[in-house]
């Protein structure tokens, strides 16, 4: 008797969330990913309600890289405030050196301290590129807290664990690569069409740069040119490093492309 209270209960609830996310996917003021998607906006009542925190205010914070969930390291900072933990942050303009440190409620004599510097930047290939070019002191306190978060109080994300910025790099940061493409008109076909192939004949040994090299960096800047979002800039970056090495050049313009479009 009581399990099957407990099933009817459960389906009953279920009924309401569904029909509560039906009618919310049709709302005009909500994040893209949501409209017309009752299921992506069910999965954000799932994590709302798992971090205690209201569904509009999940969506409004929730960032997607591809598929991939995301949160704001600002985000991040409200949230682990908002558990009565301890953050402190500090920034050190001569070592270019940024640290948080977050001390638990539940565990206040150990300090949890993550450290980001110019070095630490360079060394994940991050270093003059994009946003970190722009504003290399917010990037390294981003980091520096997104960071710490994982190490310390993770379960206040609700199991959304990085920063757009974080995951866009997983895509893009691949280091020094070569590539020969074929030539292609991408521009003219953009997402529609698939992305420029390139010639999979194995390299012993890295090459200069040809025509063809120039030619599919040219196609790859005129196709980025047609996005619009983040999000497409991200899937179309995907599907050219499905077909294997790709030129940093064009890595850089991808970086580029979606930094310019988050900023719009």
């Amino acid at each position: 008797m009581n399990q099957e209270i407990a099933t009817n209960s459960f389906e009953n609830n279920l009924a309401v969330q569904m029909k509560h996310a039906e009618i919310l996917s049709q709302a005009n003021m909500i994040p893209d990913k949501f409209k017309g998607n009752p299921a992506n906006v069910l999965v954000a009542q799932e994590l709302a309600q798992s971090m205690g925190e209201s569904t509009w205010v999940t969506m409004s914070e929730l960032y997607f890289v591809g598929n991939v969930p995301t949160f704001s390291a600002k985000y991040m900072r409200t949230r682990v405030r908002a558990a009565k933990h301890i953050l402190r942050e500090s920034f050190d303009p001569e070592t270019m050196t940024a640290t948080c440190t977050i001390i638990r409620k539940d565990d206040p004599d150990f300090e949890h301290t993550i450290r980001w510097d110019k070095a630490k930047a360079e060394a994940h290939g991050l270093w003059g590129k994009g946003h970190w070019k722009k504003n290399p002191e917010l990037m390294l306190k981003n980091r520096a807290v997104s960071e710490c978060v994982r190490e310390a109080c993770n379960e206040v994300m609700g199991g959304v664990n990085y920063t757009p910025e974080e995951e866009e790099s997983k895509n893009f940061n691949t280091g020094p690569v070569t590539a020969t493409a074929t030539r292609q008109d991408v521009a003219a076909q953009a997402l529609a069409a698939p992305a420029p192939k390139k010639k999979q004949e194995p390299k012993p040994e890295p090459e200069p740069a040809g025509e063809d090299d120039d030619q599919f960096v040219r196609d790859v800047k005129n196709a980025l040119a047609e996005l619009t979002s983040a999000e497409e800039v991200t899937n179309f970056m995907q599907e050219i490093r499905q077909d294997g090495d790709v030129p940093q050049a064009v890595l850089d313009l991808g970086r580029t492309r979606w930094n310019e479009l988050q900023e719009q």
